[in-house]
Parts: C-alpha cells; sequence; structure tokens
C-alpha cells in the first residue's frame, strides 16, 4: 500500500505525526495550514530548483547501482 506522495511529505519530511487541536472543526483548520505550507515549500523548491538538482543526484546513485 502506497501512501498519498503530500500525505507521505508532510508525515515525513515535516516530522508531523498527529494534530494538536482537537475537534473536527480545528483538525480541518490545521491541516488546511499544513497543505499550504506543502504547497509553499513545493513551488519555493520549482523556483529555486532545488528539486531538479535532488532528482539529478538521485538519478546518479541509481545508475551507479545498476
Amino acid at each position: 500500500i502506497e501512501v498519498e506522495s503530500a500525505f507521505g511529505d508532510i508525515k515525513y519530511n515535516m516530522k508531523y505525526d498527529r494534530f494538536i487541536l482537537r475537534g473536527k472543526e480545528k483538525v480541518y483548520i490545521e491541516y488546511g495550514i499544513l497543505s499550504m505550507a506543502h504547497n509553499l515549500r513545493k513551488v519555493y523548491c520549482q523556483q529555486s530548483g532545488c528539486w531538479k538538482e535532488y532528482y539529478v543526484q538521485r538519478a546518479s546513485k541509481k545508475g551507479k547501482k545498476a
């Protein structure tokens, strides 16, 4: 079973494993803020080129193993 990438990224890379607030409405707001932070980080990485560098390094590591 694969986790959707956005949820996995938030849990692993942002080290977020539980909600701080309680209640459906508050959790909805909290997750909205997390989603905005995730999307802002994606935009920053796309514009700065840090994702491109990551994928080039990742591809070169896979090429060395093969």
